[in-house]
């Protein structure tokens, strides 16, 4: 899901950067974050430690955060300024994703039509 935001925000020639380093960068791509930045936060139950750690470490920095996940209750909703709760089929274990990737394109269409009508610039 996150992967296909990343991608579709580039489309759309919108500056982003997907948190997901092999190498472990994670740590070090966070501490470039400013309070000017917006995450999308995504994790579903179980629950990613690493994702809850992270968005805490983000908001802790005054990065807004804009999180997609299962349940209000989930942990990372305590560190989102907004959140999305999507429900989702779940067969032997396995989530759909059908509703979670429809917000994500409707998300990703958002950002795109309100920097078409800022001419595509930033809030300072």
């Amino acid at each position: 899901v996150a992967s296909y935001i990343a991608y579709a925000l580039g489309k759309l020639k919108i500056r982003n950067q997907l948190i997901e380093s092999a190498a472990g960068l994670n740590a070090e791509m966070i501490s470039f974050a400013s309070p000017r930045d917006a995450v999308i936060a995504i994790s579903f139950s179980p629950y990613a430690p690493a994702a809850i750690e992270e968005a805490r470490v983000i908001s802790e920095q005054g990065v807004p955060i804009v999180a997609i996940t299962d349940s209000s209750f989930s942990p990372l909703a305590q560190f989102a300024r907004v959140w999305f709760e999507v429900a989702e089929a779940d067969f032997a274990g396995f989530r759909s994703l059908s509703a979670t990737m429809a917000l994500a394109m409707a998300l990703t269409v958002a950002v795109g039509e309100k920097r078409r009508d800022t001419g595509g610039k930033r809030k300072a």
